[in-house]
């Protein structure tokens, strides 16, 4: 309370307007009254609001909102104290050039990543995006150029929103500006439930109430932890020039000042005419104009033709069309064409065969273009299905203007959102998610002719083997292995199973077991160092308490709020599965407070490998101590049931059982709750033992079998 009463003094004594708080990342809305009426503010007048803190400056644009009224919208990375001013084109308007106030920047304290864990940005080794935490991002992108309009209402797009979250796209491409395949401006399908968004032309009338209605739909993809890649307009059929550079610098400032704020991507434009040079200027101007300096491409057809080579994009963007596989085979030159030039750009897939448009396109293509294009290095892939990119319902199919306003598809948008490809290509980002997929790199001579292949040399494969036909059963052939054992699974593409095909000791080339199925297939292989050494340069017990784990933290415990992570390693530790390893900060406030206690998740397939030990002296009794808690991540649908168990087993040199164990840490209750248990075993003198640790019983259940820490291994 004291605190609040010495702002209030210091903002009477400055004499500022307003004292507020916002936590970091997050928006911050605040409006101002112009003191002067104006025939069209939207064109006669310009205002900008600096915010301040310390030596840092940010010129952020704001918006008029109707009336007399103007608003700003302002998002800050780092906490602290800032201050801002108005400073209006009309000096002689009192209202807004006396207008001024503070701003308490705290941390967040939310669950969003898209605010948690800032903003995105390209990587260092220029190919790829990551949040600036270093969190990676892979870019699963979905179509909804129309997303706008009212043939979809808010309560239906609400619904879109959460089908994609839950499938787990990323990215989703959205048009405010001139819509694609209109023919003419100003269409009635342009319109939302405000209108539309401007009454002339050259865009010098702008509507306020189309873009509140917009705003809500932004906004809400945000809150879903979506993020927005909006397009300023288009290019082919609707033309740059019947709008004009001042036309659309002026619409580029309303959607820096309505949504630059916000985490968003721009698209300079869709399917630009690189004959339309007034497009170069139109980059310049947003790239200049957007303070907080926001991911741009451009969605194109000439891949760094024209003005794609342009500095001010960050990343390549392709759009490519929908004929079959003649696309299919085009982007994944194009692909490997933007990756083979100077200077290294990421690449996006940005557009090309949406599922059964024109009734092509089915749901296997989408599969074999997803993993040919991330397997060679793409940073992501936007998916589009019909009905949902034109926003179709029974009564309008949305495409108005191109080829004589004929449909490309009758099929709806509530329709379009359940054809599966949207749903296998969110399991297949969910795979890649859970494996160090930015470090691969592609590498074809693995494998035959049209399969497609990428990983870490010596440490990790993933092998992409399209539909060859029926009654084809045979395995994938792979070839340069490093001698050595690797483990090895196959997942099914279309239903995200996983079929284990354990460890194998291979040299060079190696042909996996039959596939479960004659379909297309994804092989995961990863090195394993099983290599026994001798007895005599071994410990003869083991104290393995986890603390020196290091991986990808990017989540929340559900129920305890400790941190989690996932994909990472213990130095001797070997590992296999779906993310592993995961684990959980035991500590106080998730290692804020105290340094981090690490232990270890055993999520569905996930298998640990302890190093060797010189632990099996013949007739010797061994006892194993070890932690145990129910356990899950983020979700809680993934939490550990009573049935769960941990099957602990010591593996004899040979890789055979020499003895195993079983624990069911019980149901989770909402936070960790580790009890100690203890086993035992009599050495055979048959040679070095070391431990593996997995789920006992079903490896494919989608949950948490438990955790377990503070392993020890000595004799009884």
């Amino acid at each position: 309370m004291k605190k609040e009463v010495l702002a209030l003094l210091s903002a009477i004594l400055l004499g500022v307007t307003t004292v507020t708080a916002v936590e970091q990342n997050c928006v911050f809305e605040t409006s101002f009254t112009s003191s002067k009426e104006y025939g069209n503010p939207f064109m006669e007048l310009e205002v900008d609001v600096l915010f301040s803190n310390g030596e840092q400056e940010w010129k952020v644009p704001a918006f008029w909102d109707g009336g007399n009224t103007w608003k700003v919208r302002f998002s800050a990375k780092d906490v602290g104290d800032y201050t801002y001013r108005v400073v209006a084109s009309d000096a002689s308007n009192d209202g807004l050039n006396s207008a001024k106030g503070t701003l308490t920047v705290t941390a967040y304290t939310g669950d969003n990543p898209l605010y948690q864990r800032g903003k995105l940005r390209v990587t260092g080794d220029r190919r790829y995006f990551e949040f600036s935490d270093g969190t990676p991002f892979l870019w699963l992108g979905d179509t909804w150029w129309k997303g706008l309009c009212k043939r979809i209402s808010l309560d239906g797009f609400k619904e879109l929103t959460a089908d994609r979250k839950d499938k787990g796209f990323s990215v989703i491409h959205i048009v405010c500006g001139t819509y694609p395949d209109e023919l003419g401006l100003l269409k009635p399908s342009w319109e939302n439930e405000g209108g539309m968004p401007y009454l002339t032309q050259d865009f010098s009338e702008m509507n306020p109430e189309y873009f509140r209605y917009a705003d809500q739909r932004i906004a809400h993809l945000v809150e879903s932890g979506l993020t927005p890649a909006i397009v300023g307009g288009w290019g082919r059929a609707v033309n740059f020039n019947p709008v004009g550079l001042p036309g659309y610098k002026r619409h580029y400032r309303n959607l820096v000042a309505r949504y630059g704020a916000y985490p968003v991507i721009w698209i300079l434009g869709g399917e630009t005419d690189k004959k339309q040079g007034a497009w170069y200027a139109g980059a310049e101007y947003l790239a200049e104009l957007d303070p907080y300096d926001r991911l741009l491409c451009n969605h194109t057809s000439h891949l760094r033709g024209a003005l794609e080579d342009h500095v001010v994009f960050d990343f390549d963007m392709s759009a490519t069309g929908h004929n079959t596989w003649n696309t299919v085979n085009r982007v994944l030159g194009e692909t490997r064409k933007s990756l083979s030039k100077t200077p290294l750009k990421p690449f996006v897939s940005g557009e090309s065969c949406y599922e059964l448009h024109m009734q092509q396109n089915p749901a296997y293509l989408q599969r074999n273009q997803f993993w040919a294009l991330m397997l060679a290095g793409a940073a992501g892939h936007t998916y589009g299905a019909a009905g949902i990119w034109h926003m179709a319902t029974p009564e309008e199919h949305g495409n108005w203007g191109g080829w004589n306003y004929q449909p490309y598809d009758l099929t709806t948008w509530n329709e379009g959102m359940h054809f599966p490809g949207s749903a296998q290509l969110g399991r297949a980002k969910a795979l890649l998610e859970t494996l160090p997929w930015q470090q691969f790199t592609e590498h074809p001579e693995w494998v035959g002719k049209n399969v497609f292949a990428a990983g870490i040399p010596g440490k990790i494969r993933v092998i992409y083997q399209p539909i060859r036909g029926v009654y084809k059963w045979n395995g994938i052939t792979v070839r340069d292995l490093a001698p050595g054992t690797w483990s090895a699974f196959y997942f099914d593409p279309v239903s995200g199973r996983r079929y284990d095909l354990g460890l194998h000791n291979v040299s060079g080339t190696w042909t996996s077991p039959n596939v479960p199925s004659p379909q297309d297939w994804v092989l995961v292989m990863e090195a394993q160092n099983v290599e026994a050494p001798k007895a005599a340069e071994l410990a003869d017990s083991l104290e393995e308490s986890f603390n020196g784990y290091e991986g990808t933290q990017n989540e929340t415990q559900a129920g305890s709020g400790l941190n989690v992570a996932f994909g990472g390693s213990v130095q001797g530790w070997s590992h296999s599965g779906r993310g592993a390893m995961h684990a959980v900060d035991r500590s106080i406030g998730g290692g804020q407070v105290t340094p981090s206690d690490w232990a270890i998740m055993i999520f569905d397939d996930n298998v640990i490998t302890s190093p060797w030990l010189n632990a099996n002296d013949s007739g010797v009794a061994y006892r194993i101590d070890l932690e145990a808690s129910p356990a899950v991540y983020a979700n809680p649908e993934q939490a550990t049931q009573a049935v769960d168990a941990l099957r602990i087993e010591v593996l004899a040199k040979n890789d055979s059982v020499l003895k195993h164990f079983s624990h069911a840490p019980g149901a989770w209750k909402g936070d960790v709750d580790f009890t100690t248990v203890n086993f035992e075993y009599t050495g055979d003198g048959s040679g070095p033992v070391r431990l593996r640790i997995r789920a006992d019983g079903d490896q494919n259940t989608g949950r948490f079998s438990g955790a377990i820490d503070n392993v020890v291994v000595r004799k009884k």
